[in-house]
């Protein structure tokens, strides 16, 4: 027995901490693990106490423990080694934190002047997320600067790419974000959600929609010209062409003229360019006897229009020009009379016998050497100087301050144009060509003239580079024809 009431005071409050210490230790020594894996595999209990609590002392420490006996409705808690018994308390064990989601090996490429396409990987097991695509100007590796980008594009249902299609030049970084149960994941992942390499770009200016009132007006697209019409031909003074034809709808359109000796009936038959003109007319001047088909196409800055009609933009006919069949004769270096017999003149014009002089005297070859090959289809024994005398004619030539030679430098170039080049014999057309607009005595006019066909050859041959830097200083001297050329030499760089 205890004989001193405080002694006894003493014992039983000991003993009574004794009785009630295991509850209140337990939830003192639990680790935060085993609170959320209590709390998560142990059902949310409730009870009610019919008993006022009463509040028991401990010492340090923090736990809670929830005891659920229904007779007695004693709740129980542990807080800083202390124990309370609460009426009609309530607990709810707590939920566990959302794991955060995020996608994985984003990509930015870019792909041409105003668009950069990206891709990721899309995370495993979840659904009913949203993705949300951000673009800023640095690189987006804080929430901060999460917030203050723009947001592009949002998905509800899963996808893995994106293209972005921008309008202002600059450097872009881009992240994708993963939006769960209403909880956005902004902790991202350098390169996997979140680029760290901004993509530098270069933005085209986009095309002008001027905006008048109401309407939208967008400015037209340019153009080939439609195709040319109502083209005629004749012949004037035997060997004159006039050509004509109907004028064609649009700014800055230039017309190409084509000749062949066969009918022009489409596109792959105008090989034989003539000219090119401004107007609606073109003259030429025929120097070798046959049958000529002519075609007219036209141009502008975008392209040529090079459909064919027959009857509507190519003659149907020919335009055939007869040499006049007279007898002739050149004069040699040496004096001496060269004559054309009189069967042969049918098929030798004067200008011809007149150029066969004029070569011979350039190139120091026998006058029926020359004559074989101008006229290829006459045997050279046919021109000697040993037959009947002729009526000799006279050449205008201008004299060789090196050599004493005398040339008559229109003819040669008459000569280099029809042996050579429009015998599509560009090579040697090239080589008599370079010598005449460098000669120091040949006419201005001539020269001129000499280095446009000297840049068509080279284009012919395709050494285009050439032929653009030889375009390029004839514009001065034929600025419509150098255009023409310029652009086709343009198209084949």
């Amino acid at each position: 027995m205890c004989n001193n009431i405080f002694k006894c005071t003493f014992l039983g409050v000991m003993l009574l901490t004794l009785v009630l210490a295991p509850a209140g230790w337990s939830g003192w020594l639990l680790t935060p693990e085993d609170e959320d894996t209590s709390s998560s595999t142990q059902p949310s209990q409730t009870t009610a106490s019919s008993n006022k609590g009463a509040v028991g002392s401990g010492t340090a420490g923090s736990g809670s423990t929830s005891s659920g006996n229904t007779g007695s409705g004693n709740s129980s808690s542990g807080s800083g080694g202390f124990s309370s018994f609460q009426d009609e308390g309530t607990q709810t064990a707590p939920a566990s934190a959302t794991k955060g989601y995020e996608v994985s090996l984003l990509n930015a490429k870019k792909l041409n002047d105003n668009t950069i396409q990206l891709v990721w990987e899309n995370p495993d097991n979840i659904n009913n997320y949203v993705l949300t695509v951000y673009r800023g100007t640095n690189s987006l590796n804080t929430a901060q600067r999460l917030s203050q980008a723009k947001i592009v594009k949002q998905y509800s249902t899963a996808s893995n790419s994106y293209f972005d299609r921008l309008t202002l030049s600059g450097v872009y970084f881009y992240a994708v974000t993963v939006t769960l149960n209403g909880s956005e994941n902004k902790v991202l992942t350098p390169d996997q959600s979140q680029t760290t390499a901004g993509i530098p770009m270069t933005v085209t200016a986009p095309q002008v929609v001027v905006i008048q009132a109401s309407a939208v007006t967008q400015r037209p697209m340019a153009v080939i010209p439609p195709q040319v019409k109502g083209l005629t031909g004749s012949l004037q003074n035997g060997n004159q062409v006039n050509l004509a034809w109907t004028v064609v709808p649009g700014s800055n359109v230039l017309y190409n003229i084509y000749r062949s000796k066969t009918t022009i009936a489409v596109s792959s038959d105008l090989k034989d360019l003539a000219g090119s003109v401004a107007g609606l007319s073109f003259q030429q001047a025929l120097t070798q006897a046959g049958g000529y088909y002519y075609a007219v196409t036209a141009k502008n800055s975008v392209g040529e229009n090079r459909r064919i009609m027959l009857a509507t933009n190519s003659l149907s006919s020919a335009l055939v020009y007869a040499a006049p069949a007279t007898a002739v004769a050149a004069t040699t270096p040496a004096g001496q009379p060269v004559v054309v017999q009189p069967i042969v003149a049918a098929k030798v014009t004067q200008a011809q016998a007149q150029v066969i002089s004029v070569e011979a005297t350039v190139s120091q070859k026998p006058v029926a050497a020359v004559a074989a090959e101008a006229v290829p289809e006459l045997p050279a024994q046919t021109m000697t100087a040993q037959t009947m005398s002729v009526q000799t004619v006279s050449v205008p030539a201008v004299t060789n301050a090196k050599s004493g030679l005398k040339k008559d430098y229109d003819y040669i170039m008459l000569t280099v144009k029809r042996r050579y080049f429009y015998s599509e014999d560009y090579e040697s057309a090239i080589d008599r060509l370079t010598a005449l607009v460098e000669d120091p005595d040949c006419p201005a006019p001539v020269r001129s003239e000499a280095w446009l066909f000297l840049g068509k050859a080279y284009y012919y041959t395709r050494e285009y580079a050439k032929a653009l830097k030889i375009m390029v200083r004839m514009k001065s001297d034929f600025p419509d024809e150098a255009d023409f050329w310029i652009s086709r030499i343009a198209a084949k760089l």
